[in-house]
C-alpha cells in the first residue's frame, strides 16, 4: 500500500472530524484514569459516579490523539492506519508524556462527531501551533 503524505493541517482536520484526542501505543497498563476536568462520567445512564473512559491512538509520525468518553476508538485507530498508511497504536489509556504541545477541541472530518485532543511530539515535522490552528483547534504549548 502506498502511504499518502499528509500535512499537519490535514491530519488535524482528520482528527477533528473523528473526535480523537490522542493515541498511546506504549501504554498497556489498562490505566483508565481520566484527565482532570474532562467529561461528566458518562451519558446520563447509571449512577453518574463512573470514571471517564480515556483512550488514545498514537501515530508513528509524532502525534497522538486522545479521546474521553467516545465510542469505538480502537476501530477508528485501525481505520486511520488503513486509510492513511501510518502505523497507529491503540491504547485504553492516555497519550504518552513528553509532548511539545497539545491541540484541544478537534472535531469533524475523519473524527465524525467525536472530539479529540492532539498531542505533538518532537518528531512531528511541522509547526504544532500552525498545524493546530489550521485545523480549527486551540493550541497549548
Amino acid at each position: 500500500m502506498t502511504a499518502r503524505t499528509m500535512t499537519l493541517p490535514t491530519l488535524l482536520t482528520l482528527a477533528l472530524a473523528v473526535g480523537a484526542t490522542a493515541c498511546n501505543g506504549s501504554k498497556d497498563s489498562g490505566d483508565d484514569t481520566a484527565a482532570p476536568g474532562l467529561g461528566d462520567g458518562g451519558d446520563g445512564g447509571g449512577d453518574g459516579g463512573g470514571a471517564d473512559q480515556l483512550e488514545s491512538c498514537e501515530w508513528d509520525i509524532g502525534i497522538c490523539f486522545e479521546f474521553v468518553n467516545e465510542s469505538d476508538i480502537a476501530g477508528w485507530c485501525a481505520d486511520m492506519q488503513n486509510e492513511y498508511g501510518f502505523d497507529t497504536t491503540y491504547s485504553d489509556g492516555p497519550c504518552p508524556s513528553g509532548d511539545v504541545g497539545t491541540c484541544d477541541n478537534l472535531t469533524g472530518g475523519d473524527f465524525g462527531s467525536r472530539t479529540a485532543t492532539a498531542f505533538f511530539y518532537s518528531d512531528w515535522s511541522n509547526d504544532p501551533q500552525d498545524s493546530c490552528e489550521s485545523a480549527g483547534g486551540d493550541f497549548n504549548g
